[in-house]
């Protein structure tokens, strides 16, 4: 899939497209990207495009930050 990064400053929105671009955003695997939006953790942050996922990156490290305290 085709990585596409979407930065706007304006109001600090990051979007990626992508398993393979989430999972480098966040540092981790393809496999343990997978999982996190298999399991339905980080479903506030997901949106769907037709057949393409896009990732806010904010919203997702806000949820997960939360999950470690």
């Amino acid at each position: 899939m085709k990585k596409v990064e979407i930065n706007t400053s304006t109001n600090g929105i990051k979007l990626v497209t992508g398993i393979k671009s989430l999972a480098a955003t966040l540092g981790v695997s393809v496999s343990t990207a997978n999982r996190l939006v298999g399991s339905g953790k980080i479903d506030a942050g997901i949106y769907r495009y037709q057949k393409t996922l896009i990732f806010d990156i904010p919203i997702i490290l806000d949820i997960l930050r939360v999950g470690k305290r």
